[in-house]
């Protein structure tokens, strides 16, 4: 690219279904694409522009504008917070299913105030 502005090429040239925005993927999108996709748009540099991509979707050039690190999380990080969330899952539903016997099983006087 010899100066012009990418949002604007990518307007004008795109057929992608992002060329209204400028072709603009969030991190997380990013992060899902599969194959060489992935790979080139993840191995650039901040404001490095890729080479042209073919797939059986297109051609694809990619610019970063912003690069985050796409380390992957531990598995025992991992683990630790599976464990968390299914048993903070299964307190929730034994604290519902708790309520809902006492509901069941109360009995409910009511006493005339002076």
């Amino acid at each position: 690219m010899s100066g012009e502005d990418f949002d604007a090429l990518v307007k004008e040239f795109s057929e992608g279904p992002r060329a209204s925005s400028g072709g603009v993927w969030e991190f997380d999108e990013v992060l899902a694409l599969r194959g060489k996709l992935r790979k080139t748009a993840l191995g650039l540099q901040k404001e490095e522009i890729s080479e042209v991509v073919e797939t059986s979707r297109g051609l694809h050039v990619f610019l970063a504008v912003d690069v985050r690190s796409t380390q992957e999380p531990d598995f025992a990080d991992l683990q630790a917070e599976i464990k968390n969330r299914l048993f903070n899952e299964r307190g929730a539903k034994k604290k519902k299913e708790y309520v809902r016997e006492l509901k069941k099983n109360a009995e409910i006087r009511i006493v005339g105030t002076r």
